[in-house]
C-alpha cells in the first residue's frame, strides 16, 4: 500500500505485535525511527537501519553503533 508519497506502509493494517513480526521477518532490511520496529526487528535479529533525531537521547550514543541493537546501523 502506498501513502501517495510513493512510500511503501506495510505495516499499516498489523492487528497486534505478532502480525507486525511475521511482516518484518520477510524483510530484508527494515529501515525506522525509534519505535516498536525498531525493538521488534532487532528482537528477531533483523538487518536493521534506524533514523535518529540530529541531537539523540542518550539511549542511542554518539557513533553508528548502539549497545541495545548490535545489528542496527545508526543514522
Amino acid at each position: 500500500m502506498e501513502d501517495g508519497l510513493g512510500r511503501l506502509q506495510l505495516l499499516t493494517n498489523c492487528v497486534d505485535v505478532a502480525d507486525m513480526a511475521s511482516r518484518l521477518a520477510a524483510f530484508d532490511l527494515v529501515i525506522a525511527v525509534d519505535t516498536l520496529v525498531v525493538h521488534s526487528a532487532s528482537a528477531l535479529g533483523l538487518s536493521l537501519w534506524v533514523l535518529r533525531k540530529a541531537q539523540p537521547d542518550w539511549r542511542w550514543s554518539g557513533g553508528d553503533a548502539n549497545l541495545w541493537h548490535h545489528q542496527a546501523r545508526l543514522f
